[in-house]
């Protein structure tokens, strides 16, 4: 399943980070993607449960 997910969601993820890189600089793109990551990781954290085992 990962596997799945991740060799769809890279080539999708390339294709709008692209036009976005030419737009607004790399640096940029690579921090927001990496702050939306971090989001996403918390959200699912605190979705499952598990955040309250991490001591958030």
């Amino acid at each position: 399943m990962y596997l799945m997910v991740f060799t769809i969601g890279a080539p999708l993820g390339s294709i709008i980070q692209g036009p976005l890189a030419d737009k607004f600089g790399p640096q940029a793109v690579v921090l927001v993607r990496g702050f939306l990551f971090f989001g996403f990781a918390a959200l699912i954290l605190r979705i499952s449960g598990k955040s309250e085992t991490y001591n958030f």
